[in-house]
């Protein structure tokens, strides 16, 4: 699947919401490995209210790069986006995970074009060439 195929069929299928939990943590989770492909660690957007960072976590083993979306209060802490690697980055208990909720994957679904738009207008020139052309249909 492109990514424009992913970005259009998560963001119809938020609006439809058709997507159960799993499928809407799979499709999210595909369209943040894109935007990691093409962003560098410390990028950070603002979409719709919710702000988006490319974060690096580091554990006892080595590293991981993560979208992470903030909280707006200490109910709401925000948490990675995208992917699940269980509770502890490498199994190191000094370095734990904290995933976003079903809340903040609706949102990043329904405004996924918005948001592979404002990486790609921060990103390299090649690669945001690349998402732009990927994401053209979409606006």
């Amino acid at each position: 699947m492109t990514l424009r195929e992913a970005i259009h069929a998560l963001s119809q299928s938020a609006k439809a919401r058709k997507l159960s939990g799993k499928q809407l943590a799979d499709a999210v989770e595909e369209l943040t490995i894109e935007i990691l492909d093409h962003a560098t660690v410390g990028d950070t957007v603002i979409v719709a209210g919710e702000t988006y960072h490319i974060v690096r976590y580091r554990s006892n083993v080595g590293s991981a790069t993560f979208l992470r979306v903030e909280g707006h209060d200490e109910e709401d802490g925000g948490g990675i986006i995208g992917a699940h690697m269980g509770a502890y980055l490498h199994g190191d208990f000094h370095c734990p995970l904290e995933y976003a909720g079903l809340k903040e994957k609706r949102h990043f679904a329904l405004h996924a074009a918005e948001i592979v738009t404002a990486f790609a207008n921060l990103g390299r020139k090649e690669d945001a060439a690349n998402l732009k052309a990927a994401n053209a249909s979409l606006a």
